[in-house]
């Protein structure tokens, strides 16, 4: 098989890797299970893994207002590090509470599911491929960024604006232009209820990423620029934050080379980019469909595109992706991750 142009194997895998190098990690086992489904962190601690499988068979029963469903689930606990796969029942007690054999999902895991009205009426709606929807609370979410076709052929226009969706009133409040224009990127609310974006495909950047980041301020409607970058550009990266509430970002896709294995923390005090540690495997994710085959309505839950949760116990919890990555008997491998990767990470 040829060589890839310019770059040879190594020298991917380093790109890809990030450029921060030998820190100590405090990994745990990962699970493995089909991925392509979902988890949540129960009550009790305990995590449930739901297969792309079990996750079908649960959006048909719940498009015929079937409000449970009964099969086996896997269950893994952060604390004994061990899992086990029993008969449970799944429920949903209206529109922002479902429970696991009696113990309710956790607030966090919750995000992870669209189970309000508020969702759906997002969900209907036609946006921007490549957009990012953050939920700013009370039936408003922010929309940035996205790309469309340019309609004389020259390739994806990518959208340079913020906008503040109310659900309720299925309206736009407002909008704010932003400092880049980009897609697929990550975009988290902070706890002073701005949203930072990060990362993601944009023009006129080398080889179509940006290592760029900027703060959208609704109240004060105005967009704060990030002075420091990451050290390599990256798209399709998750996100979450971390117990003191800075931006951490897990793996992603520079443009060429192996999906990132870099674990990188915005530090809001100092407004510097860190790194906190490596994945044991490169991945990055892949934003879900947001209509059902046929056209049919979203009803009740409907998978966020990320794949990282921070556990009530600290650690992380990565699952699923796909990945780019080297291979023993090709210039490069890809597909499907069919594993969850659970860490801590410095500082915490």
């Amino acid at each position: 098989m040829p060589r890839l142009s310019g770059f040879c194997c190594r020298q991917l895998a380093e790109l890809g890797a990030g450029s921060f190098r030998n820190l100590q990690h405090n990994y745990v086992p990962p699970v493995t299970y089909p991925t392509g489904g979902l988890f949540f962190e129960l009550e009790d601690g305990q995590v449930c893994f739901i297969t792309s499988a079990q996750y079908r068979r649960l959006r048909a029963s719940l498009e015929d207002g079937t409000k449970e469903s009964s099969e086996k689930f896997l269950f893994w606990n952060p604390k004994t590090r061990s899992k086990r796969t029993l008969r449970s029942e799944i429920r949903f007690m209206g529109e922002d509470c479902i429970t696991v054999n009696g113990k309710p999902v956790t607030r966090n895991s919750l995000e992870r599911l669209r189970l309000s009205k508020e969702w759906e009426k997002v969900l209907k709606g036609t946006w921007p491929v490549g957009c990012s929807i953050v939920n700013l609370g009370k039936g408003r979410f922010l929309i940035s960024g996205g790309l469309r076709m340019d309609p004389y052929g020259t390739g994806p226009l990518f959208i340079q604006k913020a906008s503040v969706y109310n659900s309720q009133s299925n309206s736009v409040e407002k909008t704010l232009p932003m400092l880049v224009g980009r897609a697929f990127h990550s975009s988290i609310l902070l706890d002073n209820g701005t949203v930072f974006c990060v990362g993601g495909e944009a023009e006129n950047m080398i080889e179509n990423r940006t290592n760029s980041a900027e703060i959208v301020d609704i109240r004060k409607e105005r967009i704060i620029g990030v002075g420091d970058r990451l050290p390599i550009g990256l798209a399709h990266a998750t996100i979450c934050k971390d117990t003191e509430g800075n931006p951490i970002i897990f793996g992603g896709k520079p443009y060429i080379g192996f999906s990132s294995k870099s674990i990188i923390r915005f530090d809001l005090a100092s407004g510097k980019f860190d790194e906190a540690g490596t994945l044991k495997v490169g991945r990055h994710c892949v934003r879900t469909a947001r209509t059902l085959p046929g056209g049919q309505e979203v009803k009740l839950t409907h998978v966020i595109e990320n794949y990282v949760e921070r556990l009530s116990t600290g650690q992380y919890i990565l699952d699923g992706g796909v990945c780019i990555e080297p291979s023993a008997v090709a210039d490069f491998a890809s597909g499907d991750r069919d594993d969850a990767e659970i860490l801590r990470i410095r500082k915490d």
